[in-house]
């Protein structure tokens, strides 16, 4: 798209929005932000500046941003069908359709010969129907004169339906009443919630200098380096860090099998009060602690083979790992830990948004304000339990891979002594391709498998009274209070 420019400075709008373009192709699309919203602020007119700043938004992993400034740049920008085909696809994947067909609408207004966009407004348009006969359905099955599994199964269903229709008031509420009528069918499990975060809180407050001091007691050589633990604060849909370690040569991951949390049931077994106590996992006797580590490696050379384990360095990724921090610095001294975040008020969001099988953690699970303050409570464990344990420890937030992903990937290879590798371009430009604007050969299905980041602004009236329980946790991984666009 090349709309007449007729501001002052032109040539050098122009000239910064190539180089932005560029720093786009070469994985930098944060830069490519920063850059055209200090073009934006020379002139606010700029509408070609506020189009390419919405791309950039885009490829940086910001869908609901970049839909905002496509409209700026809409507005800005009469007349041109173009921005008004990219706000469309940008609502699309925000989950907005009938916002979304609007705007494809005016674009073919302006241009009813674009045949590709006029194929992707009736694909919409079929997507839409779908969802809204999807939504009557469902509410035919969610009285209260059905089975409380199925009335809880289609509430579920039906608010994912009803956010993916961009009904977010309704589609919270439909949650909240699945949740609470599974929670009725679960009546002995509803006794334990609450035991999970209180046991973290437990553990964060054991953390004593004579503790600290037990932690580092068992520090001899291996025989074969400890493994590295990456924990989440609380269960993550879909962790892009793990996609990027499987495909990493030089690691063998292992995420399904919990190993350490089997060991941590054979030391229960063991010494039942040293369950998720670090006082008590400080007091381990060697013989203990050998015992333990070797339980360990036994789980993992079967979970992983024993040939691979002998080559490569293990990478433990089990959903629930960071329950297990002061274990794994007793068995492993020489470990290192990676914590895998993203946005608290996201994160808070898709564990809500979630039907998980009922156990002591994922009761804790069915109410907004339960999840949020599970997440703030693990946010302060992570804190004090990773000082203490003294082990090396990397964070890294999931936004990142998308704003600076050869960055933020190469200092995690850096982190784990590994070489940065081609795979890993390779799954950059998978990501590139999944963020493109261009539309979906088929009608997405937006299941729960595929987190939205930034859905929480979808949800500020629901999350605002327990943003005060999040507000450390977003301090502490660096999230800004507020989102705003130029």
């Amino acid at each position: 798209m090349t709309p007449a420019q007729n501001q002052p400075g032109a040539a050098d709008s122009e000239r910064l929005i190539s180089a932005a373009n560029q720093l786009v192709h070469d994985a930098r699309p944060g830069d490519a932000v920063r850059l055209l919203i200090g073009v934006i602020r020379a002139d606010p007119r700029d509408g070609l500046a506020r189009f390419h700043l919405a791309c950039a938004m885009q490829a940086a992993g910001k869908p609901v941003e970049a839909a905002a400034m496509f409209r700026k740049a809409v507005e800005h920008l009469p007349g041109h069908p173009e921005p008004l085909v990219r706000l469309g696809k940008a609502l699309e994947r925000t989950r907005r359709p009938a916002e979304a067909i609007d705007a494809l609408n005016q674009a073919i207004a302006l241009n009813a010969s674009d045949t590709k966009t006029n194929l992707l407004l009736e694909s919409l348009a079929k997507r839409l129907a779908h969802l809204e006969a999807a939504r009557e359905r469902l509410k035919g099955t969610t009285g209260e004169q059905m089975p409380a599994k199925i009335r809880g199964a289609a509430l579920l269903e039906l608010g994912a339906t009803l956010d993916a229709l961009g009904e977010h008031r309704e589609a919270f509420r439909a949650y909240s009443q699945g949740h609470q009528t599974f929670a009725l069918t679960r009546e002995a499990m509803m006794h334990h919630a609450g035991e999970y975060p209180a046991r973290l809180r437990r553990a964060a407050e054991e953390v004593t200098p004579d503790v600290v001091a037990s932690f580092r007691r068992d520090d001899a050589p291996r025989e074969r380096p400890g493994p590295t633990l990456l924990v989440r604060l609380l269960p993550m849909v879909r962790d892009r860090v793990v996609e990027a370690l499987r495909v990493t040569p030089g690691l063998v991951v292992s995420a399904k099998t919990s190993c350490m949390g089997q060991t941590a049931r054979a030391l229960e077994e063991m010494v039942p009060e040293a369950a998720g106590s670090p006082a008590a996992i400080a007091g381990l006797s060697r013989s203990e602690v050998a015992s333990l580590r070797q339980r360990y490696w036994t789980l993992a050379e079967k979970a992983v083979g024993s040939g691979r384990l002998s080559t490569h360095p293990l990478i433990d990724a089990a959903p629930m790992n960071i329950q297990h921090i002061p274990l794994f610095r007793a068995l492993f001294p020489d470990g290192r830990i990676i914590l895998s975040v993203r946005d608290p008020r996201d994160m808070t969001l898709n564990c809500f948004f979630q039907r998980y099988l009922f156990n002591t953690m994922t009761v804790n699970l069915l109410h907004i304000g339960s999840v949020a303050s599970c997440l703030a409570d693990a946010a302060a464990y992570w804190e004090r339990i990773t000082a203490a344990a003294e082990l090396p420890t990397h964070v890294i937030r999931s936004e990142d891979l998308d704003w600076a992903p050869r960055q933020t990937l190469s200092n995690l290879m850096g982190f784990l002594g590994q070489a940065y590798h081609g795979e890993l371009d390779k799954l950059i430009r998978h990501r590139a391709a999944e963020l493109s604007p261009e539309p979906p050969k088929t009608p997405r299905d937006f299941a729960p498998l595929e987190p939205l980041p930034g859905r929480w602004q979808f949800y500020r009236a629901e999350l605002e009274p327990h943003l005060e329980k999040l507000a450390p946790a977003l301090a502490m991984f660096n999230y800004s209070s507020k989102e705003r666009a130029e």
